[in-house]
């Protein structure tokens, strides 16, 4: 490694170490303002239960992650983006979605299954025909 590049690199080490310890501030700070999964939520004006089985998470994971007991994964914040900058494309696929599960609900049969019978003690009449 080139010596120049090495002392550079040193120095970028040194300086990230202070700027943790609060010695100096840094040069400049990013700031990602990404909106929050509840405002996401809201903007298409759903339930919480609703919007769960829309990003396909249990409602207790969803609630987590508003209350921010999570870290929110990647795909479920570029979701939110969608959500808040143009609520209708979700929407639509909401509602596509929801019209595929009815679908294929409707076209599950369902099995009748008779009640199990207890077994009941023989009542004295029954005990004297025997």
């Amino acid at each position: 490694m080139d010596n120049e590049i090495f002392t550079q690199l040193k120095q970028s080490v040194q300086e990230m170490k202070a700027i943790e310890r609060g010695e100096i501030k840094p040069g400049r700070v990013a700031k990602i303002n990404e909106p929050s999964l509840a405002e996401a939520r809201r903007a298409l004006k759903m339930t919480q239960d609703e919007f769960s089985t829309l990003i396909e998470v249990p409602v207790a994971t969803l609630r987590g992650y508003e209350q921010g007991r999570y870290k929110i994964p990647g795909p479920v914040r570029f979701i939110s983006r969608i959500a808040t900058r143009n609520p209708e494309i979700l929407l639509n696929e909401s509602t596509h979605r929801r019209a595929i599960l009815d679908h294929h609900k409707s076209r599950r049969t369902t099995i009748k299954v008779s009640p199990v019978r207890k077994k009941t003690k023989p009542t004295p009449q029954a005990k004297s025909l025997a």
